[in-house]
């Protein structure tokens, strides 16, 4: 059999071959397609055993396919444009009205945490009907994590002591990264390594499990992807490629953010059964750029925070976009919800393209 090997020459090839480009926003320059497009590859299949001395043969032939794939995909399949952000945003394109002045403040020594409990990046967070806070992480471990995280990833915080009132998740995800709580108080939890969309009760017994694995050839294709981000892949319609949030509607549809890869939103009926998919690679009014957070208001109407792309889309449950939201001063939409009074809250990166670990 031939090894699986990562393409280890990609990030220079990658590099070269689209010109590495740099944007300056004022004071701030950030590298073109940090995460996707000069970062190369890192297959996480495990090689496959063969008889001995194969194995640098196999990885020459590996590296001048992953070459030749690199070479032609590039030519074929161009990289969209970033779009300049934030100051830069359209003027014609406004955000929803809002607060005259929200003002903040911080909440000094919350949340309460107790000893030994590692608590890393935090990946989302919710609050549920009752106002207990919900905080996803990834205990201290990488945002490519292929191993289970055995800590507690799941952690249900008192709204005025910010002490911890019930933690679970050990031992069940991989890199869990978006979380929302739907109409009957379940947590959605969406795992961008294991490509999995999860329900769960707020005592942590899972109801549904939306994702398949991969096979070899999938995986591959999906990797290279990576730097080839309009490369077809043979994926099933309910196949994931690094999903990041969910919208639940109160009918128990739900609409999956399927951002770092796959540059759609899927819908799923509440049994989990695919019912459709919207979005495809670019910077148009109809298309995405890196999907990273979705939430849905009273209306029925989707918002998704279409990150590379600097903006806010509002679309229906069809896909149908209704609006483009680039309110002057907003960076890059990391993440966006729906307050209470129906206000939209959106999570702003900055000028950052990507951050480490996100």
């Amino acid at each position: 059999m031939v090894p699986v090997h990562s393409c280890w020459s990609a990030r220079a090839f990658a590099a070269r071959a689209r010109g590495a480009r740099v944007y300056r926003h004022g004071r701030t320059a950030q590298r073109r397609n940090r995460k996707g497009g000069t970062r190369g590859l890192a297959v996480n299949t495990r090689m496959a055993t063969g008889p001995p001395g194969r194995g640098r043969a196999s990885s020459a032939r590996a590296a001048v396919v992953c070459a030749l794939l690199l070479a032609v995909g590039l030519a074929r399949w161009p990289v969209p444009d970033v779009v300049a952000s934030p100051a830069g945003a359209e003027q014609g394109h406004r955000g929803p009205p809002g607060p005259a002045a929200a003002r903040w403040t911080l909440a000094q020594g919350w949340p309460r945490l107790p000893a030994g409990l590692r608590v890393g990046a935090g990946s989302g967070v919710a609050v549920d009907a009752e106002g207990h806070v919900w905080l996803l992480h990834r205990a201290g471990q990488a945002f490519t994590n292929d191993t289970p995280i055995e800590v507690p990833t799941v952690l249900r915080l008192h709204p005025d002591t910010g002490r911890v009132e019930r933690a679970w998740g050990g031992g069940r995800f991989l890199s869990p990264h978006g979380l929302a709580i739907d109409h009957e108080g379940m947590l959605w939890i969406t795992d961008v390594m294991a490509n999995t969309v999860h329900r769960f009760t707020p005592e942590g017994r899972e109801l549904l499990r939306v994702g398949r694995p991969y096979s070899r050839v999938q995986a591959l294709c999906v990797e290279v992807r990576t730097v080839l981000p309009h490369l077809p892949c043979p994926l099933a319609d309910d196949q994931f490629a690094r999903p990041t949030d969910v919208a639940v509607a109160p009918d128990g549809s739900f609409h999956v953010a399927d951002g770092y890869r796959n540059t759609r939103v899927a819908r799923f009926a509440a049994s989990g059964r695919f019912i459709d998919a919207w979005g495809s690679l670019g910077n148009a009014d109809d298309e995405l750029y890196l999907p990273h957070g979705i939430a849905m208001d009273a209306r029925g109407r989707l918002l998704v925070a279409d990150r590379r792309n600097a903006r806010v889309q509002v679309r229906d449950r069809d896909g149908t976009v209704l609006a483009q939201w680039r309110p002057e001063g907003m960076g890059r939409p990391f993440g966006v919800t729906v307050g209470p009074g129906g206000e939209v809250l959106v999570a702003d990166g900055g000028d950052a393209l990507d951050l480490p670990g996100s």
